[in-house]
């Protein structure tokens, strides 16, 4: 979604993007009025009404709960997979909004320990939760609460107990 085009009626512009002979095209646009799971399940029952053989293989979105699920539940055969750029910029912020924005700039090894939770992305889904296991037991104190933030919104708290 963005946020900052859109009229005052709404909250975001969502677009969703096809790739078609090696390249990427804008093809829907979308203003939204908030980000509520609701809404993006609408957007895409009125895309699947326009087009119902719409049925993509692959689906790259932002790592934002609300779209994934309504994606996930819309196009269920569809593989799901988030954009690196965008968890990357989730966990900065959680970094900025907590207050360690000057740590993580001043403290390189703090900073290398906070790159390291996005980094999870490029491994084999069944290795992703014993090592974050591992990046947990040598965390470094002041950078618990993004890994906190990290669990509760990316390797999920109840898929572990």
């Amino acid at each position: 979604g963005t946020f900052s085009v859109v009229p005052e009626l709404y909250f975001q512009l969502y677009t969703i993007h096809v790739e078609y002979l090696h390249h990427i095209l804008p093809t829907v646009y979308v203003l939204l009025p908030g980000k509520k799971q609701c809404l993006y399940r609408e957007m895409l029952r009125q895309i699947k009404n326009l087009l119902p053989n719409f049925d993509p293989p692959n689906v790259m979105i932002d790592f934002e709960r609300a779209s994934m699920t309504a994606i996930s539940k819309s196009f269920p055969v569809s593989n799901l997979s988030g954009c690196f750029f965008h968890l990357c910029q989730n966990v900065y912020r959680s970094v900025t909004r907590l207050g360690l924005k000057t740590l993580y700039s001043e403290n390189e090894n703090f900073a290398q320990q906070i790159r390291s939770l996005p980094a999870l992305g490029f491994l084999p889904a069944a290795d992703v939760i014993p090592t974050f296991d591992e990046i947990k037991d040598q965390f470094p104190v002041e950078g618990e609460p993004v890994l906190k933030y990290f669990e509760e919104n990316y390797i999920g708290v109840k898929s572990r107990l």
